[in-house]
């Protein structure tokens, strides 16, 4: 006995129709059964030939037949065949070696792929079968053969609609077949003798009898009709005959002998214009109609019976069938229309393959359904895909569950887009047989969604930059909303309730507690908008200074919302008040420039005669120890000079070789009134150290700052060391390499914390309180060094003090690092100098000076003066001598007017005032400059260098 159970060419029905199926042909269907049905009448012994021959055509096979089991019950003979295999027509096969007997165990629609290879045919099978579709053939109820189509040629393949046919083709066959067996043995009786007529009678009512249950035995409806004319026109029928199915497939009982328009009224006239042409042509039909007082369709094929007006109808109720199909267009056409893209993938088959894409992914993705299905869908990823997300879609695969992800997919054109894709599993039977899945193009919503997500951090950043909350709260209950920046503005954190409005107003002290108070109370009964700056006090009690801003929301008359914004200026605020202390500053500065200029006058007439007299009288007269005293006088009233232009940044800049020791040195006097009595001064320099190119007034400014920041450090007292040392740095990521004198100023304070140092050089970024730092003085000292080409390095621990390190490199500048007196003669010279000084007594002085190195002196004192002089004298004037500041024509005018009458003449400018004041009267700092008071030995100096072509 062979089993299938283990036969691989088996395919189930179930898995038939998972083929792709080509679209029903039910023209070509309903003639095949009209054939059968003429047949019938006409040769109802060719009736299975005729069957092969219809299932071969409609199949499109290369051979078909009708194999019927023989009474023995264990033999099948080819009963009829058409095509390629005919040549076995009339033969036999055992049950047990042929497919059908497979088919009639499992009495359902069988395919089988190469069946020579699982059954033993007793001969070699020609031509060969690559491929067959057997459906049982019933009789009585019961099957008792089978209807096949093979494909002998491997391009041929069968599918569903190649198995509803020829179920067709066999329930319409078997019922007639009956027929025929029966009308055979009735004819056979009759010729078998006269003398058994009522033998021959018996039989054949016994074959009348296996008609009227073969025709009762069917699904499909059938009924006989009489149709009845007015004239030409068809107006109704009548049923003669119908079949027990007829009342479950119409819903009519006890119908015959009854008309149509008693039964359904309201039936359509189409339904008798058909009938009607059959009745007059003889012509069978085959159609679906719906008849819509019924509620019903059906698939109706109808034929002539008799010479008479009877006509027969097969009929089938497919009104569910229909509804189907019409879900199925529909859907089919929801699918196309959507913009979203509809694929189904195929588990059971190796890699997944894709085997439906709607219109919406060829749209989606540029791939057409002919060119991926098959595939697996990763031909979609590219070199950007996110393998992590790509492993969700296999997880979700493997355990047979849902999955929504969003994917960088690439379309045929290489362009990438965002894929939304969502899976679903397709279970069957307790199993996962398919994943549908939708994709979606997300491209322009991700995109708005970055845009909106940007611009929500946009907005988020900018509310943190310049500290500007928003709030809002329902007037009628006080009930407010926060943004994060106001929740932080109040030192609370962001998330959490907001304060009610009445809570609110408390936040503002005094006087300000009132002006918001009555503000509010304004927007919420008129609507006024308000716009306020206030005191504040924040949740922890910090006090800060904010602008709040309110604007009502009124609707018909009525305020129903009131929003507003916060605002914190306190840094601001502090910084308004540093840049009206800065202002102040400046004022003083422009004093303090003015009184040197009088102050520096001064000195430089006391400071000039002394050391001319000096240098006059023997050492060991009893008035040069006086002199020498009231030199030293001026030399210390000129260095405190210095030092408040110093201190109010206006000293000129003039780079030259220090000597860094020297320089530091210089400034410990004035260190030590500054950081006061409590706090030691140490000082360790160390030998050796290298001359650095910086300006000493800048340097000096440089050690002022440091000193102060590290006495503000130590209020109460403690130690400040000034160091030096020489430094080689090959490259430390901070420092560029090379050589380096190193000035450390180190104090024993309260130290800083890692955030301060790292802000410590910003400008106005102070830890102190209001009103005891500008913030700009550790921003100066870095402006200054760095100006210099130097670096300045910071250490700093809490409550274990801070060291700053200035950097400066060194110079291998020729010049000596410090200035000495030469301890000889004056500079002399023959050359005519012109003065132009306003300051009488320095007149005087910077001439008996030159007078006495041997320059001829001209003298003026304003800038009309001068060019008189200038225009009078006839010979060479080589050197031009002039304040900067004077009333009238300042400096810069009397050169440019003396030298259009002496081209050959050079010029030096002498001031009193800061470099502020020369810059803004339009000197430059490269021309040759002295600052007041200068010596005689400087002033003769100076004007040799210039006449010799050197600064």
């Amino acid at each position: 006995m062979i089993t299938t159970t283990n036969l691989s060419a088996v395919l189930t029905t179930a898995e038939l129709s998972r083929r792709p199926s080509r679209p029903p042909d039910h023209f070509a269907e309903a003639r095949a059964l009209s054939e059968l049905a003429k047949t019938l009448a006409d040769d109802p012994r060719g009736l299975l030939r005729r069957l092969s021959e219809l299932a071969k055509e409609l199949c499109g096979a290369e051979s078909a037949g009708v194999s019927i089991l023989e009474p023995s019950g264990d033999t099948f003979r080819w009963h009829a065949i058409a095509g390629d295999f005919a040549p076995n027509i009339g033969g036999t096969i055992a049950r047990d070696a042929s497919p059908c007997g497979v088919v009639l165990e499992r009495d359902s629609a069988l395919m089988f792929s190469y069946p020579e290879r699982h059954f033993p045919y007793p001969n070699a099978v020609e031509p060969p079968i690559v491929e067959s579709v057997l459906i049982p053939f019933h009789s009585g109820g019961k099957p008792v053969g089978t209807v096949w189509v093979i494909a002998h040629s491997p391009e041929r393949r069968f599918d569903p609609e190649d198995a509803r046919l020829l179920g067709s083709l066999s329930r319409f066959a078997a019922a007639a077949w009956q027929t025929v067996t029966a009308l055979d043995a009735a004819e056979a009786a009759k010729a078998e003798s006269d003398r058994r007529v009522e033998e021959r009678t018996a039989e054949v009512r016994a074959g009348e009898e296996k008609y009227r249950v073969l025709f009762n035995s069917i699904d499909e409806g059938f009924c006989i009709i009489d149709v009845l004319f007015d004239g030409e026109v068809a107006v109704d029928y009548r049923f003669v005959e119908v079949n027990a199915a007829f009342a479950d497939q119409t819903g009519f009982r006890n119908a015959v002998g009854k008309r149509i328009r008693e039964l359904a009224p309201a039936l359509e006239a189409h339904w008798f214009e058909v009938y009607g042409r059959v009745a007059k042509t003889c012509e069978s039909v085959r159609f679906e109609s719906r008849a819509k007082e019924l509620g019903r369709w059906y698939d109706v094929y109808a034929f002539k019976v008799d010479g008479g007006a009877h006509v027969g109808v097969l009929f089938r109720d497919v009104t569910e069938r229909k509804r189907s199909e019409e879900e199925l267009r529909l859907r089919e056409r929801a699918i196309r229309a959507a913009s979203q893209g509809l694929v189904i993938t195929d588990v059971g088959r190796p890699d997944n393959p894709l085997i439906y894409v709607s219109a919406g992914f060829e749209r989606v993705t540029g791939y057409p359904a002919a060119e991926v299905l098959g595939r697996n869908c990763r031909f979609l990823q590219g070199p950007d895909s996110d393998p992590a997300t790509v492993f969700v879609l296999r997880e979700a695969i493997r355990a047979s569950r849902a999955a929504t992800v969003e994917l960088l997919n690439y379309r045929k054109d290489g362009t990438p887009f965002w894929n939304e894709v969502s899976l679903s599993p397709v279970v069957e039977a307790g199993r996962v047989t398919h994943f549908v899945g939708v994709i979606t193009d997300v491209t322009d919503r991700r995109r708005i969604i970055e845009r909106l997500r940007d611009q929500e951090e946009l907005l988020r950043e900018t509310a943190q930059m310049t500290h500007v909350g928003g709030w809002s709260f329902d007037p009628s209950t006080g009930a407010s909303d926060w943004t994060e920046e106001t929740f932080l503005i109040h030192n609370l954190a962001p998330g959490g309730t907001a304060e009610n409005m009445g809570q609110g107003l408390t936040r503002f002290p005094g006087d300000d507690g009132k002006r918001i108070a009555e503000a509010v109370r304004a927007a919420c009964e008129r609507g006024t908008p308000y716009d306020l700056e206030l005191d504040f006090v924040a949740a922890d009690g910090q006090k800060k200074r904010v602008r709040a801003i309110c604007r009502p929301v009124v609707a018909e008359g009525k305020v129903v919302r009131v929003r507003g914004s916060l605002q914190d200026v306190t840094a601001r605020h502090a910084l308004e008040e540093r840049l009206r202390r800065s202002q102040k500053m400046e004022a003083f500065g422009q004093l303090a420039g003015g009184v040197a200029h009088d102050f520096n006058n001064m000195l430089q007439v006391i400071n000039g005669y002394a050391e001319l007299a000096i240098d006059r009288l023997a050492a060991e007269h009893e008035v040069s120890g006086l002199l020498r005293e009231i030199g030293r006088a001026g030399e210390r009233s000129a260095t405190l000079t210095r030092q408040l232009l110093a201190f109010a940044r206006q000293e000129i800049v003039a780079p030259r070789v220090l000597d860094v020791n020297a320089a530091a040195w210089d400034t410990t006097g004035m260190l030590r009134r500054l950081i006061g009595e409590n706090i030691r001064l140490v000082t360790d320099f160390g030998s050796g150290v290298w001359p650095v190119l910086a300006d000493p007034g800048q340097l000096e400014q440089v050690l002022i700052n440091l000193a102060v920041n590290a006495r503000d450090a130590m209020p109460d007292g403690g130690a400040l060391t000034i160091s030096s040392r020489n430094e080689t740095v090959t490259g430390d990521g901070e420092v560029p390499p090379g050589q380096y004198a190193v000035l450390s100023v180190a104090d024993t304070g309260t130290g800083m914390p890692p955030e301060v140092q790292t802000r410590v050089f910003e400008p106005f970024f102070t830890t102190k309180g209001v009103g005891k730092g500008t913030g700009l003085g550790l921003a100066t000292v870095y402006g200054i060094v760095q100006q210099a080409g130097g670096h300045v390095r910071v250490r700093s621990k809490m409550n274990e003090g801070s060291t700053f390190e200035v950097l400066l490199p060194r110079t291998n500048d020729p010049k000596a690092a410090t200035a000495t007196k030469s301890g000889g003669k004056l500079p002399r010279g023959t050359e005519t100098v012109l003065v132009v000084e306003d300051e009488t007594a320095v007149r005087g002085l910077v001439k008996l000076v030159l007078s006495g190195c041997g320059y001829k002196v001209l003298v003026a004192g304003d800038g009309v003066a001068a060019e008189r002089v200038a225009a009078e004298h006839a010979g060479p004037i080589h050197l031009v001598l002039s304040d900067v500041v004077m009333p009238g024509a300042g400096g810069r005018a009397v050169a440019a007017g003396v030298s259009a009458k002496h081209p050959e003449a050079r010029v030096v400018f002498m001031s009193g005032y800061t470099d502020d004041a020369v810059v803004r009267h339009g000197v430059s700092a490269e021309v040759p400059f002295l600052q007041k008071p200068f010596t005689p030995e400087v002033l003769a100096t100076k004007v040799r260098q210039v006449l010799d072509g050197s600064r």
